[in-house]
């Protein structure tokens, strides 16, 4: 339900295991009939946007489980070329280990472009350097005094309130998604 409206913009997706878990409205189908996961989900949703992205933004898509891989070094600019690349990647997106939120938040800082990112995860942070959500909100709320980056955040499957207080604090929208 996000409108992506930043010409510079992160992707942060959360690949951790848990994201195997079926969603809400694929529980209530049938026997024998496909049940999507909360990855299923944010791998149509994020071609999607991408797919929505106009020429000439700029973009990366980093994925975070108990590690931290970008897809781009840097953020590239949308092309239909890249628009298919990204959509190649995207369906080729697997699942991780545990949830490394920080590292993943870090990796999206790194490039001094980015003035939008948009989080999705399904859980609170269960790796990397910093694991306690309010250190970890406490931490990026640092980083961004200086950098006023805007963070929408997405949360799959439940509330999340480290989600929400860093959307509060950097200017962003939070949505749920059962």
């Amino acid at each position: 339900g996000l409108q992506v409206t930043s010409s510079s913009v992160v992707f942060l997706i959360d690949i951790s295991g848990s994201m195997q878990e079926p969603t809400a409205d694929s529980r209530t189908r049938r026997p024998g009939e496909f049940l999507a996961t909360r990855l299923d989900v944010a791998r149509t949703e994020l071609d999607a946007a991408v797919g929505e992205l106009a020429e000439g933004v700029l973009f990366n898509i980093i994925l975070f489980g108990t590690r931290v891989d970008s897809w781009k070094r840097s953020l590239l600019t949308m092309e239909e070329r890249v628009r298919d690349q990204a959509s190649k990647f995207i369906d080729g997106i697997d699942y991780g280990g545990g949830t490394n939120t920080y590292g993943g938040l870090i990796e999206a800082f790194e490039d001094e472009r980015v003035d939008t990112i948009y989080l999705l995860t399904d859980g609170d942070p269960s790796a990397g350097a910093i694991t306690d959500s309010t250190e970890l909100r406490e931490e990026v709320a640092r980083w961004n005094s200086t950098r006023g980056i805007r963070i929408h955040s997405i949360s799959v499957g439940k509330a999340s309130a480290l989600l929400k207080g860093l959307s509060e604090d950097s200017g962003g929208e939070y949505v749920e998604v059962k």
